[in-house]
């Protein structure tokens, strides 16, 4: 049993009230690759048993955790999941985003 899933796919993003899209592809080893706001150039960690979420793209370093929902089952269930956390951007400083998908088996 998985203390914490989350659905790879089409994430809606806000980081800092920029609003777009968030793509990540899990490739099952703990890494993701992916696209935010239409660039498609994201690597990142994804730790199953925390819940923790980080992802580098150019210029900038986002991390967060799963916030909800946390399902015992392995398999998805009919919720929104979230993710939170801070973005460290280079020129603009420490910024917050989350992002949000909605999962209906």
């Amino acid at each position: 049993m998985r203390p914490n899933f989350i659905p790879g796919g089409k994430w809606t993003i806000d980081a800092n009230g920029t609003k777009g899209e968030l793509y990540v592809n899990f490739d099952g080893l703990g890494g993701f690759t992916g696209g935010v706001f239409g660039h498609y150039d994201i690597h990142g960690v994804w730790q199953d048993g925390t819940g923790s979420f980080i992802f580098i793209r150019p210029g900038q370093y986002y991390s967060g955790k799963l916030t909800a929902p946390l399902p015992l089952d392995p398999n998805p269930v009919n919720a929104v999941y979230t993710l939170a956390g801070t973005l460290v951007d280079e020129k603009a400083g420490t910024l917050t985003w989350t992002a949000h998908q909605s999962v209906i088996p």
